[in-house]
């Protein structure tokens, strides 16, 4: 069985594993005040074309054995999966967790948690860890993985997480590349979703 939730906010699951489940696909472009009252005739002319893509998608995608995530969805996959469990989210996108051999200073995992807040959105979450001291205990408690061990390796020095490091920003572009597969993957997706749009549509003007 398969659902589809279509929604013009982002849904709370209460649940962070449901998040990865779903492939997410953005809508980001409305045509409330630009309808083409024309838009009937171009489909019939663009049928034979409409109808083959579709075919040669449903052959890709049984020869594929699954959907992909097109990388157009992945900021709202992002963000479906915050609202669910926003310190899970902050993990996965920005620590490396249970890495032998390094350590992270606590107060530089507090900063990127400020700034991955101010990009997603996540005030709330910043209200509750309002301090580095708060992220690690609620780290500990949300985030999979994740021991709270800390040292310090000098008298005054600041604390260091424990098997933790922080990836670089270049980081998130190679794991967005990895999510939606390779490149020719992504074009046949884009392929997809728009004869699929197109169908929808044609269903749509047939009903008037």
């Amino acid at each position: 069985m398969k659902i589809r939730l279509i929604s013009n906010i982002i849904p709370n699951f209460n649940d962070p594993i449901l998040p990865s489940r779903f492939v997410t696909i953005a809508y980001n472009v409305s045509f409330a005040d630009r309808i083409d009252i024309n838009m009937l005739s171009k489909l019939k002319a663009e049928l034979p074309g409409i109808a083959n893509r579709c075919l040669r998608a449903y052959h890709r995608l049984c020869k594929r054995g699954r959907f992909i995530q097109p990388k157009s969805g992945l900021v709202l996959w992002r963000k479906v999966a915050a609202q669910s469990n926003e310190y899970q989210a902050f993990a996965d996108e920005c620590l490396d967790i249970g890495v032998q051999g390094v350590s992270v200073k606590c107060i530089n995992v507090f900063l990127r948690f400020k700034k991955w807040c101010a990009q997603t959105g996540q005030l709330n979450a910043l209200k509750s860890a309002p301090s580095s001291k708060h992220l690690g205990k609620l780290l500990k408690k949300h985030v999979k993985g994740f021991t709270g061990k800390w040292f310090r390796p000098g008298d005054n020095a600041p604390r260091e997480y424990v098997g933790v490091r922080l990836k670089a920003e270049v980081e998130f572009e190679v794991e967005d590349e990895v999510k939606v597969g390779v490149e020719d993957e992504v074009k046949e997706e884009v392929k997809e979703k728009e004869a699929v749009v197109l169908q929808i549509r044609r269903g749509f003007l047939r009903r008037f």
